[in-house]
């Protein structure tokens, strides 16, 4: 008889544009976790364009794109959560990251994400950390709302 599964937690990014602000929900197990609101700069969407970089310089670009996204999403202690939840998972444990995004939000390369755990130690990118899996998921805007948006 094999072991049973490992604990799996669920973490809901729910991000959408309000006017010209990022605006970040951050739910944990169903709990809302932390809430983030900051001016949108389009520059959040371009961190994949280093990887047209040579190695070093892609490296670093990749890296500082990685850390202004965790900046723009979560405030200090939301990070600090999070990370404690991925530094301490155990053998067999995840954390499934669901990234709700409506229209250009989606866009932004959450893959990138790099937490900070205890010390400042940077835990490197969301997308290599073990037993983190990440889904993206396009939410709909409502009807009113598409008319609006002459769609």
């Amino acid at each position: 008889m094999g072991q049973p599964p490992g604990l799996r937690t669920a973490v809901a990014l729910r991000v959408r544009l309000v006017d010209s602000e990022l605006v970040t929900e951050t739910v944990v197990a169903g709990t809302v976790l932390g809430t983030r609101a900051v001016v949108f700069r389009a520059a959040l969407l371009d961190g994949w364009a280093a990887l047209d970089d040579p190695p070093a310089a892609a490296l670093a670009a990749l890296a500082e794109a990685g850390r202004a996204l965790t900046a723009a999403l979560f405030e200090a202690d939301t990070e600090r959560v999070i990370a404690q939840l991925v530094d301490s998972l155990p053998p067999g444990g995840g954390m499934d990251v669901v990234f709700d995004g409506v229209g250009p939000a989606i866009e932004l390369p959450i893959e990138l994400m790099r937490l900070r755990a205890a010390a400042d130690v940077d835990l490197g990118p969301l997308c290599l950390l073990g037993g983190v899996t990440i889904m993206r998921r396009c939410l709909a805007l409502p009807p009113d709302r598409l008319r609006r948006a002459g769609r």
